[in-house]
């Protein structure tokens, strides 16, 4: 292997060892939707779907912060909660 591939099988390796979380669920967002409306109409900015899931969940964060945490690999069944929170959202075109 050269140096990037063992760097990769190394970082691979290690991502195995955390706990990975999936949760799927749906929701009615009618209500939601008459929010956003009434508030684009009367304003020149419009507000996106997005920054209200985006606040909802920093809310969640600040409510449930064992979501806020990182687990170490090297002391099992122990995590440490961050004190911030950062929130970063991939999107796919």
């Amino acid at each position: 292997m050269n140096d990037f591939q063992k760097g990769m099988q190394k970082s691979m390796t290690e991502s195995n060892k955390i706990p990975h979380l999936y949760l799927k669920d749906e929701y009615d967002l009618t209500n939601l939707t008459k929010l956003r409306e009434s508030l684009k109409s009367g304003s020149k900015n419009t507000v996106s779907i997005m920054a209200f899931f985006m606040k909802a969940f920093s809310l969640a964060i600040n409510e449930y912060p064992v979501m806020n945490s990182h687990y170490d690999s090297e002391k099992p069944y122990e995590f440490q909660s961050l004190s911030s929170h950062n929130i970063t959202i991939a999107i796919d075109s």
